[in-house]
């Protein structure tokens, strides 16, 4: 009987940690003036540190080719192949690494670029890395720069419609071209579809055929890439080289 009221005792004594629980906002106390103009600060300063920012990534840019770079950026971190059970295997790597909006913003640096001005050489590993950490500075000053305009506004009304706008402008930064392939394929056709006579004359295909083919060797290059990562993964759970080795080759 002893035993019984004490085990009850040790249940009534456990804390429950789930919650919910209540906490005060740390800047709840804080003049709405004072965060505006804190705000604002953060922004003029991002602002004023673009132009240089900028500068430093075309440095870097013209280290590399174009194209080196951005395919083996987006083979790192956008590709995602598909395990034999159907599911996403993507790759998963910490917070801050680059999205898709990270590698368009890089082309169309390098497309402001003079192509006679380019190294046509394969960028460093290091140079990769580089290039990579000050996009993401670079992006991420762009977006406080938008705070800027929040130590300007007046009224609530105008403090509600910059808040929207820039829940939109940060919004579309990150999905504006974003679309499921085969949509996205059919507007391709229909827009270069009137190219057609014009592209047959230049290279002697289509514009249509020119986007089948490229589609073609993008379901090969997947297929490629897919397996490629498949060896990989199992090779990296053996213990030793030869494991490895093996395990890859097999």
């Amino acid at each position: 009987m002893a035993r019984k009221t004490r085990r009850s005792s040790d249940r009534r004594s456990i804390q429950n940690d789930e919650g919910p629980f209540l906490t005060k906002h740390p800047f709840s106390g804080v003049p709405s003036d004072v965060i505006r103009s804190a705000i604002g600060e953060v922004g003029a300063k991002a602002a004023a540190e673009l132009p240089n920012l900028q500068q430093q990534l075309r440095g870097m840019l013209l280290r590399c080719e174009p194209t080196y770079f951005l395919a083996n950026m987006a083979q790192s971190y956008l590709f995602a192949s598909i395990a034999r059970d159907g599911t996403i295997d993507r790759p998963k790597y910490k917070d801050g690494a680059l999205q898709q909006f990270h590698l368009e913003f890089a082309q169309a640096a390098f497309l402001t670029i003079d192509p006679s001005d380019l190294q046509p050489i394969f960028a460093h590993p290091k140079d990769i890395q580089d290039i990579s950490d000050k996009l993401s500075e670079l992006l991420d000053a762009y977006k406080e720069s938008r705070f800027a305009m929040v130590g300007e506004a007046q009224s609530k009304e105008e403090q509600y419609l910059i808040a929207l706008q820039e829940r939109v402008r940060l919004h579309t930064l990150a999905v504006r071209n974003w679309g499921y392939y085969e949509p996205a394929l059919n507007i391709l056709r229909g827009v270069f579809g009137p190219l057609d006579d014009h592209c047959a004359r230049l290279v002697g295909l289509t514009a249509k055929e020119l986007i089948s083919a490229f589609d073609i060797l993008l379901r090969a290059t997947e297929r490629e890439s897919a397996s490629f990562r498949h060896k990989l993964a199992a090779a990296f759970t053996c213990k030793s080289k030869r494991q490895m080795i093996e395990e890859y080759h097999r």
